[in-house]
């Protein structure tokens, strides 16, 4: 009986000492340990996270994450989340507070980046906070805009597309024998052609056709000499005007003088053909009323009251 009871105490002993063992472990695990400083940051989406999970420093853990309680204004919902980072810790004024994940099935903690202020952050004082990216969210929103882009965009013009087909398949049903008709049409007048090409170039006809792309060749090549003749001929042209060009100058100026002068007398010598066009008229008409006159002079006719 006295060994049953020195095995009782035995066990007790062991248990309440593995009892102690965890909770100092989980003392130590959770960080509650060391004393700590309560500091704010605020995050318009907290997916996630959740009380006790780690603050990061540069990516050494400095504490745990206390009470998250949402705040309802007019600018919208915010949630304060208090922040128990231990006392011996320096943290800048301008250190960021952002929610970040190790992996996709990682819980969601918050990495503090450190600042360049000198200033310390006091107790209780409020840390930028920057919300981090959510890969399910991200996807989740992916999906969404997939989906009203395959309602909205892709099953319409899959549907256009099907009636296009059908549409163009009708088409094609109903002129396909049309189509067939005018094929066969071509066909025969492509074998006609190639029929009359084959008894244009029979042998007895290649040699004549040898002979006019030989003389094509020729031609072309006494084009060719023209071409360079016309050329030089040009250019000699205008070596010529070059040389010559003050006295086609003075020739251009005195024919400009010359019709200038003739524009000025225009008028007189004008009125003077006039007057010699219809001496002309009565010259020719009283010949061909009184022919002798070219024979027998009239006489003069006398001035008006002279006596005969």
């Amino acid at each position: 009986m006295k060994r049953d009871t020195v095995n009782y105490t035995l066990v007790g002993a062991v248990v309440l000492a593995g009892a102690a063992l965890l909770l100092v472990a989980l003392a130590l695990i959770t960080g509650r340990s060391l004393a700590s400083n309560d500091y704010l940051v605020r995050y318009r989406n907290v997916t996630g996270l959740r009380h006790g999970a780690p603050v990061f420093y540069e990516g050494y853990r400095v504490g745990q994450v206390g009470a998250v309680t949402p705040e309802r204004s007019a600018q919208g919902t915010r949630y304060k989340v208090e922040l128990k980072i231990r006392r011996d810790w320096s943290i800048p004024a301008d250190s960021v507070a952002q929610l970040q994940s190790s992996g996709l099935l990682a819980d969601v903690s918050i990495g503090i980046r450190e600042g360049g202020s000198p200033v310390p952050l006091k107790a209780g004082g409020e840390m930028q906070g920057e919300e981090g990216g959510n890969v399910f969210m991200a996807m989740n929103d992916l999906a969404t805009e997939i989906n009203a882009l395959t309602r909205s965009q892709i099953e319409p013009l899959i549907r256009s597309l099907s009636q296009r087909v059908d549409s163009i398949g009708g088409t094609l049903d109903s002129r396909a024998p049309a189509i067939l008709d005018q094929a066969q049409r071509l066909l025969e007048r492509l074998n006609d052609t190639s029929l009359a090409l084959g008894d244009v170039l029979k042998p007895e006809n290649r040699k004549a056709v040898a002979t006019i792309l030989a003389q094509a060749r020729d031609l072309t090549g006494e084009l060719r000499q023209t071409r360079v003749m016309l050329d030089q001929a040009l250019a000699d042209l205008a070596g010529i005007a070059h040389d010559n060009r003050a006295d086609i100058r003075d020739s251009v100026e005195d024919l400009t003088a010359m019709l200038q002068a003739l524009s000025s007398r225009m008028d007189v010598i004008s009125h003077h053909l006039d007057s010699t066009s219809r001496n002309m008229d009565a010259f020719s008409r009283e010949i061909r009323m009184h022919p002798n006159r070219l024979i027998v002079a009239p006489k003069a006719d006398r001035p008006d009251g002279e006596p005969q």
